[in-house]
């Protein structure tokens, strides 16, 4: 079964918009986007963009898809000290 978009009612979304969706894998790729949204602003909270900045040192500064689930793993890596962030 596909999950129905959030903030809609199945009711609403005919099934043809919600088989085109899963098709393409629009939700996952949802999905991606808010991840890595949610990962910029950690890094950004916990260092400033001058922290973010980092990521485009090269391959090796890149996060892992772990590191993007858990921004403090990056910035421990990157940063140089464990932080917990919120």
């Amino acid at each position: 079964m596909t999950p129905e978009p959030q903030g809609l009612d199945a009711a609403a979304v005919p099934d043809t918009t919600i088989d085109v969706r899963a098709a393409f894998g629009i939700d996952a790729k949802m999905k991606q986007y808010k991840e890595g949204e949610e990962f910029v602003e950690a890094v950004e909270r916990a260092g400033g963009p001058e922290l973010f900045a980092r990521v485009w040192e090269g391959p090796d500064s890149l996060p892992s898809l772990e590191e993007v689930r858990d921004p403090a793993r990056w910035v421990s890596r990157l940063g140089g000290r464990r932080l917990e962030l919120a």
